[in-house]
């Protein structure tokens, strides 16, 4: 199996249609058909199930694609490392953050970035909600800039900076007037056993947000009271600043949108709580100099 073969297989394993597949790849749909052919003619078993108009692979198929996927993560981190050894600066960045983070962060670094390599493509993989672990497994980027929920050992990190955890409501809320000053802290702080009655417009449990938010409550020894769920920073907030409850957001989302809304921020726990933004990638994968320097600018944001 070469770099090629690999590439065909898994486009349509991923496409999971030969037509797809011959588009992503730029060559005819007949040609393709006839390089599977071929493959599983030489293989003696078929990689794929034809069912519809779908291909999803057979067990001995998901085995060869297992290897594909390895054969395509060293070949393209050769690549990038050869380029590197030829002093050749030129290249491309594929990098997933959540879309709230990207209208922070990208900004504000990528005409640094793009002044020092220029031939440096970028592609963002913006995600509505939370990072996919398999995105970065599966090589699709480079790295990720999240607040992770738990760490994986198949991945490495590298912190980037600890930001507030804050609690947010709509200004002129009377949950104000609870608020201490603390010169330790960033904004007032809020005891969340005084919020006991009020209601909370959380994240899910399975985003870091909602996870962290479920153990500031259990310290706290209470259930809130739930007024919906989301995976939306933005709706969370948005909803917040209209009245609908209090909900919680790392301060750097707040920032963004306190210039439009009005907006009462708070911090909780002792000390204030905060969640801690990390870079992360493929453990042992090749990260060039480019991403190294990426990740540098987001550090000093």
């Amino acid at each position: 199996m070469d770099q090629k073969e690999a590439a065909y297989m898994i486009s349509i394993y991923k496409n999971k249609n030969i037509t797809k597949a011959a588009r992503e790849l730029y060559i005819s749909q007949p040609s393709l058909s006839r390089y599977l052919q071929n493959v599983e003619q030489h293989l003696g078993f078929p990689l794929f199930n034809r069912i519809g108009n779908e291909y999803l692979p057979t067990y001995n198929g998901q085995r060869y694609l297992d290897y594909a996927s390895r054969i395509l993560q060293v070949g393209n981190e050769w690549e990038k490392e050869c380029l590197e050894l030829k002093n050749e600066q030129r290249g491309k960045l594929t990098i997933a953050l959540p879309l709230m983070r990207s209208s922070c962060m990208i900004p504000e670094t990528f005409p640094l970035f793009h002044q020092k390599y220029p031939e440096v493509s970028l592609t963002l993989f913006e995600e509505a909600y939370a990072i996919s672990e398999q995105l970065l497994l599966t090589d699709t980027v480079d790295f990720a800039v999240y607040n992770p929920p738990e760490f994986s050992k198949a991945l490495e990190y590298i912190p980037l900076r600890f930001e507030p955890f804050v609690l947010v409501c709509r200004k002129g809320h009377p949950i104000e007037k609870l608020a201490k000053i603390d010169k330790q802290a960033p904004y007032p702080v809020i005891d969340l056993a005084d919020c006991r009655e009020e209601s909370f417009i959380l994240h899910v449990p399975e985003q870091n947000s909602g996870h962290v938010a479920m153990k500031l409550f259990e310290q706290q020894n209470y259930a809130p009271h739930i007024l919906l769920q989301t995976h939306s920073t933005q709706v969370a907030i948005s909803l917040a600043s209209s009245g609908m409850g209090l909900a919680f957001a790392p301060e750097t989302y707040v920032h963004k949108m306190q210039q439009t809304l009005s907006l009462s921020c708070f911090c909780v726990g002792s000390p204030p709580a905060q969640v801690q933004l990390m870079a992360a990638y493929r453990r042992g994968k090749y990260l060039p100099a480019y991403a190294q320097y990426y990740i540098e600018l987001l550090k000093a944001l």
